[in-house]
C-alpha cells in the first residue's frame, strides 16, 4: 500500500469558526438548541457546549501568557453538522500520495451578541483567513438569500464557503444548500431537528457536564469508514504489510459492526477526558459481553519493564486472553467481506510477529497476569510478561532463536536468546521479556529516571479496571506557537462495557487541542 498522508480540509470546522467566534463582544446566554436547525441529510452532529472554558483551558495548559483574555468567549455554543465528505488523491511520487478529505458541513455560533455587534465579521476576520488560506485570488460576493444576505467566497470558478447572519448566530459552510437549509431551520420555515429521530437528543443528553458531544451514525460510519481505515494505517505502524492489512479490513469491519458512534469531551481536574463509545450490534455485542473481559489485578511484575524514553506503553489484562484473542479474529472475519475474511486469517498468525512470537495462541496460554508492550523508537519493541507454562511459551516463539552462549546465562533458570541479529527473549524464572534487542535491554533496568508525571500515568496503568490502556508520548508538539509545557504524554483506555467498545483519551490538550494546533503557528 502506497504511503498515504491523510489532510482533512475543514476550512469552516475549525478555522473560519474559530475566526467568526473570536470576534464578537459578548452579550448572554441564550439557550436555543442549535440541533433543532440542522438539515436534515446530516450524516453526523458535533455541538460545542462552551468554546470559552474550553480555550482558556488549553492556554492555561499551555503556560500561555494570554491565558484569562478570551473570556468573552464564555458561553458561546457551535453546533455542526457534516452533510457529505468528497475526497481525492494527488499522487506524490510513485510510493507516496496525499488523501485530501473535504467534509461538506454547516456550523452555527451561537454568539450570545446582537446581530449589529457581529455584521463586520464576515467581511473582516472571516474574508481575511479564507483568503489567507486560500491565496489573493479568492474573490468575495453577496446575494440576497431568502433571509437576507448571504457572503460567498470563491475561487478558481469553485465555491469555497459560504455565510450568513441570523440574528445572534452566524453560520458557516462549505455547502450552499446546507447552509439555506439551516438557515430556514432557525427561522422556523423548515421541518428540521431530529434529523436522527430522538437517538440524537439521547445519545448527546447522556453527560451534562461534557464541554463537548458529538454524534455519528450509521450513514456517517459507512461515509468516513475508508478515512478512518488509511488513517488508522499510516499512524499506526511503519510496516507496510500491517498498514495495507489494517486499511483494507478495518472499513469493513467497522461498516458490519458498529451501529452508531458517540464522542463525548469534559475537561476534569484541569485535563481533557475525550471518551469515543462504538455502539456495536447485538450479535457482537453478545460476544464481546462474554470474552472481553478484565482480568482480575495480581502481582505487577511485567509492569516493572517499562524503560525510560518509551513512545507508547500498553498494558493488557484480560480475564481470559486466548478466548478474547479468538473472539476478536472471529468477529472480524465473520463480519467482514468474504475475501477480506480470509486476509484476516491469514494474517492472525502474523500479529506478533514483530515481537518473535510465531504463534499467538500458544503464547497467550502460557502467560498469566498482565501483559506489556513497549515502543521506544520505530523499530525498537518489546514484550514483557509473567510465565504459567516455560515450555509452551519456548514452543510459540520463532523457530529461530537459539541459545547464545556470548551472553554468560549459565543459570538454569534464565537463558537468553537471540534471533538474526536483531531480537532477543529473556526469561528469567517467571518472567519474559521477548522483542528487539535495544528495546529488551532497556527494559531489563528497573530504577527509571520517568519524570513525575508519567510515574503517576504507570500507577494508574497498574490499578485500572480496564482491558488495556496505553501511555504515549506525542513528542515535541506546539500549540500557540509554544512547545506544549508538560503535555507530551497521554492516557488512552480501552473497555467493553455491555459489549460495545469505549476508549477513552487523557491528556493535557485533548482532541480540542489537536483542532486548535492545526492552524495555530509553530
Amino acid at each position: 500500500m502506497a504511503e498515504k498522508k491523510i489532510i482533512i480540509s475543514v476550512i469552516g470546522f475549525v478555522a473560519v469558526t474559530a475566526a467568526a467566534v473570536f470576534s464578537f463582544s459578548y452579550f448572554g446566554k441564550a439557550q436555543t438548541p442549535l440541533r433543532n436547525a440542522i438539515p436534515k441529510d446530516s450524516l453526523a452532529y458535533v455541538e460545542v457546549r462552551d468554546a470559552g472554558k474550553i480555550y482558556e483551558q488549553l492556554l492555561r495548559n499551555a503556560e500561555s501568557p494570554e491565558a484569562g483574555a478570551y473570556d468573552f468567549l464564555d458561553g458561546v455554543r457551535i453546533g455542526i453538522a457534516v452533510t457529505g465528505l468528497k475526497a481525492s488523491e494527488e499522487a506524490v511520487t510513485s510510493d507516496a500520495s496525499i488523501v485530501n478529505v473535504q467534509p461538506e458541513f454547516v456550523s452555527v455560533i451561537e454568539t450570545n451578541a446582537w446581530s449589529w455587534q457581529i455584521n463586520g465579521v464576515l467581511d473582516g476576520p472571516v474574508h481575511d483567513l479564507i483568503s489567507s488560506r486560500y491565496g489573493e485570488g479568492v474573490k468575495r460576493s453577496t446575494y440576497s438569500g431568502n433571509f437576507g444576505k448571504v457572503v460567498k467566497w470563491r475561487a478558481s470558478d469553485e465555491d469555497l464557503a459560504f455565510a450568513a447572519i441570523s440574528g445572534s448566530r452566524i453560520v458557516l459552510g462549505n455547502s450552499r444548500e446546507a447552509l439555506e437549509s439551516t438557515l430556514e431551520g432557525l427561522n422556523g420555515k423548515a421541518d428540521v431537528g431530529k434529523v436522527f429521530g430522538e437517538t440524537l437528543d439521547e445519545r448527546l443528553d447522556l453527560n451534562p457536564e461534557a464541554m463537548i458531544v458529538g454524534y455519528f451514525p450509521k450513514t456517517a460510519i459507512e461515509s468516513f469508514a475508508e478515512v478512518v481505515g488509511v488513517s488508522a494505517a499510516v499512524s499506526g505502524t511503519e510496516n507496510e504489510g500491517f498498514r495495507s492489512f489494517i486499511a483494507r479490513v478495518l472499513p469493513s469491519v467497522l461498516r458490519s459492526t458498529a451501529e452508531e458512534i458517540t464522542w463525548t469531551t469534559r475537561i476534569v481536574d484541569g485535563e481533557f477526558t475525550d471518551v469515543v463509545s462504538v455502539y456495536t450490534t447485538k450479535d457482537v455485542r453478545e460476544v464481546f459481553s462474554e470474552t472481553m473481559k478484565p482480568g482480575a489485578k495480581g502481582a505487577d511484575d511485567a509492569l516493572d519493564h517499562i524503560p525510560s524514553g518509551f513512545v507508547s506503553a500498553s498494558r493488557y489484562r484480560l480475564k481470559r486472553p486466548v478466548l478474547a484473542y479468538r473472539s476478536l479474529l472471529l468477529t472480524a472475519a465473520n463480519k467482514a467481506d468474504p475475501v477480506t475474511g480470509r486476509l484476516i486469517g491469514a494474517f492472525s498468525s502474523s500479529l506478533l510477529e514483530p515481537y518473535g512470537v510465531s504463534d499467538p495462541e500458544r503464547f497467550l496460554k502460557a502467560v498469566k497476569g498482565d501483559i506489556l508492550t513497549v515502543q521506544r523508537a520505530d523499530d525498537e519493541s518489546s514484550v514483557a510478561v509473567m510465565i504459567k507454562d516455560r515450555e509452551l511459551i519456548i514452543q510459540s516463539l520463532n523457530s529461530g532463536f537459539t541459545t547464545d552462549p556470548a551472553s554468560g546465562r549459565k543459570d538454569s533458570e534464565e537463558s537468553w536468546l537471540t534471533l538474526d541479529d536483531w531480537a532477543a527473549v529473556l526469561i528469567e524464572s517467571e518472567k519474559l521479556i521477548l522483542g528487539e534487542k535495544k528495546s529488551v535491554s532497556a527494559s531489563l533496568v528497573t530504577d527509571h529516571s520517568h519524570p513525575s508525571e508519567v510515574w503517576d500515568l504507570i500507577k494508574e496503568l497498574k490499578k485500572s479496571d480496564s482491558v488495556a490502556m496505553t501511555i504515549t508520548n506525542d513528542g515535541d508538539e506546539y500549540l500557540f506557537g509554544r512547545k506544549r509545557v508538560n503535555g507530551g504524554y497521554y492516557l488512552t483506555e480501552t473497555s467493553f462495557p455491555g459489549g460495545n467498545i469505549e476508549r477513552s483519551y487523557r491528556s493535557k490538550f485533548g482532541f480540542a487541542g489537536s483542532f486548535v494546533s492545526s492552524f495555530s503557528a509553530d
